[in-house]
Protein backbone atom coordinates (compact mmCIF):
# COMPACT_ATOMS: atom_id res chain seq x y z
CA UNK A 1 0.00 0.00 0.00
CA UNK A 2 1.40 3.37 -0.93
CA UNK A 3 1.74 6.10 1.64
CA UNK A 4 -0.52 9.06 1.34
CA UNK A 5 1.18 12.42 1.26
CA UNK A 6 0.58 14.19 4.50
CA UNK A 7 1.46 17.49 6.01
CA UNK A 8 2.97 15.96 9.11
CA UNK A 9 6.65 16.59 9.62
CA UNK A 10 8.85 13.57 10.10
CA UNK A 11 10.37 12.99 13.50
CA UNK A 12 13.87 14.40 13.75
CA UNK A 13 16.45 11.66 13.62
CA UNK A 14 19.27 11.81 16.14
CA UNK A 15 22.89 11.45 15.13
CA UNK A 16 22.94 8.22 17.15
CA UNK A 17 20.02 6.81 15.13
CA UNK A 18 21.75 7.78 11.90
CA UNK A 19 25.00 6.18 13.08
CA UNK A 20 23.12 2.98 13.87
CA UNK A 21 21.41 3.11 10.48
CA UNK A 22 24.79 3.50 8.74
CA UNK A 23 26.08 0.51 10.71
CA UNK A 24 23.20 -1.61 9.37
CA UNK A 25 20.93 -1.69 12.41
CA UNK A 26 17.44 -2.89 11.35
CA UNK A 27 15.61 -0.96 14.08
CA UNK A 28 17.35 2.26 13.03
CA UNK A 29 16.42 1.57 9.40
CA UNK A 30 12.78 1.25 10.48
CA UNK A 31 12.97 4.62 12.24
CA UNK A 32 14.53 6.23 9.16
CA UNK A 33 11.89 4.65 6.93
CA UNK A 34 9.06 5.85 9.18
CA UNK A 35 10.51 9.35 9.29
CA UNK A 36 10.94 9.76 5.53
CA UNK A 37 8.70 7.39 3.54
CA UNK A 38 5.63 9.64 3.32
CA UNK A 39 7.72 12.72 2.76
CA UNK A 40 9.63 11.09 -0.12
CA UNK A 41 6.40 9.82 -1.68
CA UNK A 42 4.92 13.33 -1.58
CA UNK A 43 8.15 14.81 -2.96
CA UNK A 44 8.21 12.38 -5.88
CA UNK A 45 4.54 12.98 -6.71
CA UNK A 46 4.93 16.76 -6.63
CA UNK A 47 8.26 17.07 -8.43
CA UNK A 48 7.61 14.47 -11.12
CA UNK A 49 3.92 14.75 -12.08
CA UNK A 50 4.56 12.86 -15.34
CA UNK A 51 5.24 9.70 -13.34
CA UNK A 52 2.23 7.51 -12.63
CA UNK A 53 1.49 6.44 -9.07
CA UNK A 54 2.88 2.99 -9.95
CA UNK A 55 6.07 4.59 -11.28
CA UNK A 56 6.41 6.61 -8.07
CA UNK A 57 5.92 3.48 -5.98
CA UNK A 58 8.56 1.68 -8.07
CA UNK A 59 10.98 4.58 -7.68
CA UNK A 60 10.32 4.69 -3.93
CA UNK A 61 11.02 0.97 -3.57
CA UNK A 62 14.24 1.27 -5.58
CA UNK A 63 15.13 4.37 -3.60
CA UNK A 64 14.92 2.62 -0.23
CA UNK A 65 17.04 -0.22 -1.55
CA UNK A 66 19.66 2.24 -2.77
CA UNK A 67 19.56 4.22 0.49
CA UNK A 68 20.20 1.02 2.42
CA UNK A 69 22.95 -0.20 0.09
CA UNK A 70 24.77 3.14 0.09
CA UNK A 71 24.22 3.98 3.77
CA UNK A 72 27.93 3.78 4.58
CA UNK A 73 28.61 6.69 2.22
CA UNK A 74 26.43 8.99 4.35
CA UNK A 75 28.12 10.98 7.11
CA UNK A 76 25.80 10.71 10.14
CA UNK A 77 27.50 13.72 11.77
CA UNK A 78 25.54 15.94 9.35
CA UNK A 79 22.40 14.97 11.26
CA UNK A 80 18.79 14.96 10.19
CA UNK A 81 19.11 17.89 7.78
CA UNK A 82 22.09 16.33 6.03
CA UNK A 83 20.26 13.03 5.74
CA UNK A 84 17.19 14.73 4.32
CA UNK A 85 19.26 16.42 1.63
CA UNK A 86 21.06 13.17 0.85
CA UNK A 87 17.90 11.08 0.39
CA UNK A 88 16.14 13.81 -1.61
CA UNK A 89 19.12 13.99 -3.97
CA UNK A 90 18.96 10.23 -4.50
CA UNK A 91 15.17 10.46 -4.97
CA UNK A 92 15.56 13.13 -7.63
CA UNK A 93 18.13 11.08 -9.52
CA UNK A 94 16.03 7.89 -9.41
CA UNK A 95 12.98 9.82 -10.64
CA UNK A 96 14.93 11.29 -13.53
CA UNK A 97 16.13 7.78 -14.40
CA UNK A 98 12.55 6.47 -14.31
CA UNK A 99 11.33 9.34 -16.51
CA UNK A 100 14.07 8.57 -19.04
CA UNK A 101 13.18 4.88 -19.04
CA UNK A 102 9.52 5.69 -19.65
CA UNK A 103 10.46 8.05 -22.49
CA UNK A 104 12.60 5.40 -24.17
CA UNK A 105 9.84 2.81 -23.81
CA UNK A 106 7.35 5.19 -25.39
CA UNK A 107 9.67 5.76 -28.36
CA UNK A 108 10.28 2.03 -28.83
CA UNK A 109 6.57 1.19 -28.71
CA UNK A 110 5.50 4.13 -30.92
CA UNK A 111 4.10 2.56 -34.16
CA UNK A 112 5.14 5.49 -36.38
Amino acid sequence: MSPSPGNSSPALLSVETLQSFCAGDAAAFNLVHQAFDRRLFAYLRSQFPALSQQDVEDVLQDLWLEIFRSRQRFNPATGHAGFSGWVHTIARQRSIDQTRRRSRQAVVTDPE
